[in-house]
């Protein structure tokens, strides 16, 4: 009787093996059917010229993207995304300060249209943050003090920033980013519970 049981769970685990195998297989076919479509050319939204214009500057090896919007000689505010953003989550500031400020919406590395370098060692805050000071020097042309406005990891990035070269920023905004000192008290703290 044993034995029985035991050639019948052999028999039903063969048939569920088998049948997994087949329906891997089955969608493995659907997937390599279906084309991905790639586009060719950008959505017309993104190349709206009421929003500024695209340029580029290469920093240490990695070409950056970014919109500027208003006129060089105003004041610069420079616009830093989150994580699963692009230089166009800043559109409306792109055109809503555009009037009295130079408003500069930058692609962080590895985003948007800029370039995404392979290894961890070229992400580490202290690179992107001596790279984000080149950045300001090349497009500032000028010891003026900048506005430096950041959401989630642009103001992560912004904070350490303004902690390192405070003499290069006149004001600082952070949307949804606590300073990360504080941001790490408070993960550890809710870990230990």
């Amino acid at each position: 009787m044993e034995s029985l049981r035991e050639i019948q769970i052999q028999i039903l685990a063969f048939i569920f093996g088998v049948f997994s195998i087949l329906s891997k297989l089955y969608k493995w076919s659907l997937e390599r059917s279906i084309e991905n479509p790639t586009r060719k050319i950008p959505p017309e939204c993104l190349n709206d010229p009421l929003l500024g214009k695209h340029l580029y500057l290469k920093i240490n090896g990695t070409k950056y993207h970014y919109v500027e919007s208003g006129s060089r000689h105003d004041k610069i505010v420079l616009c830093l995304h989150d994580f699963c953003d692009f230089w166009y989550g800043w559109r409306k500031q792109l055109t809503g300060l555009k009037q009295s400020n130079r408003v500069i919406a930058l692609d962080l590395k590895g985003f948007g249209d800029s370039e995404k370098p392979f290894g961890a060692s070229k992400y580490m805050d202290d690179v992107v943050i001596e790279e984000l000071k080149r950045f300001i020097d090349v497009v500032q042309g000028s010891d003026e003090k900048i506005i430096l406005i950041g959401h989630g990891l642009g103001g992560h990035i912004g904070w350490k920033f303004v902690e390192r070269y405070p003499s290069m920023v006149s004001k600082f905004i952070s949307i949804s980013s606590p300073h990360p000192r504080v941001w790490l008290k408070h993960v550890m703290r809710s870990w230990r519970k």
